[in-house]
């Protein structure tokens, strides 16, 4: 009987040692495998990234009568720079652009998305920039009489990549037919511009939080015919820009 007593307690013993063996072998499993479950996970808010318009280039095209189609239309060429800036702390994909120029842009209040159909959309020009980081909540924003308006969504394979707090430019460029309100908002030369960027986490789904920049900008006009806008180079520097617009950048000194 002593025997029998003292084999069922080695037993027990036994169990007890493969039950605490299985328990830390998962532990370590969860210790080691934890790095590789959450290295793609990001908590928090999204990371914010700002693009701004730094230079903007309009050229009304003077097509003769020999040019079929185009003759007897108003139509100008546009370059936009946009300098898009990651202020977060995490690298980012950003591959969705968007930029408007126009007599009048505003942030509008709306409410259940519905704009106030109370508030006046023409205002009085001003050199100031407002940011917004739209939520859920209830501001939008509009405009009138305008001239450009251009957004671009880069294939997943061309995505462009900002690690953190790198600043990078990026061109729009094109050629579209303005309306005679349009064209006489350039030859006032007071003007807004509108800039957006969107994208997501690098090797993540969470999308970035994309400022959305309105501001006044006042044009250099090159007899009546070209306007400009440069807060990016100086005079003997040049841009250069490849045919995607996601990596331009500056020459000279």
């Amino acid at each position: 009987m002593k025997i029998l007593q003292i084999r069922k307690e080695e037993e027990h013993e036994l169990n007890i040692k493969l039950v605490a063996g299985s328990l830390l072998a998962l532990m370590l499993g969860v210790a080691i495998g934890m790095p590789i479950l959450t290295q793609n996970l990001v908590f928090g808010e999204p990371p914010k990234v700002y693009a701004e318009v730094v230079y903007a280039y309009f050229g009304l095209q003077p097509f003769s009568e020999n040019v079929s189609g185009l003759y007897g239309r108003q139509v100008i060429s546009y370059v936009f720079i946009l300098n898009v800036t990651n202020l977060s702390n995490q690298p980012v994909i950003v591959n969705s652009f968007e930029v408007s120029a126009a007599k009048s842009i505003r942030f509008i209040n709306a409410t259940d998305g519905y704009i106030n159909a109370t508030e006046p959309i023409d205002f009085v020009w001003d050199n100031i920039t407002q940011v917004r980081y739209m939520g859920k909540g209830g501001v939008g924003y509009g405009g009138s009489n305008g001239i450009v308006r251009r957004s671009e969504d880069f294939p997943e394979g061309n995505a462009y990549y900002w690690s953190s707090n790198a600043s990078k430019l990026v061109a729009l460029t094109g050629l579209v037919e303005i309306s005679d309100l349009a064209l006489d908002a350039l030859r006032v030369g007071k003007i807004f511009v509108f800039s957006h960027v969107g994208g997501k986490v690098y090797e993540g789904r969470l999308s970035i939080s994309g400022a959305y920049v309105i501001k006044g900008i006042e044009l250099e006009i090159v007899q009546g015919r070209e306007f400009v806008y440069n807060t990016l180079l100086k005079a003997d520097q040049r841009l250069h820009i490849p045919s995607d617009g996601t990596g331009v950048f500056v020459s000279g000194s």
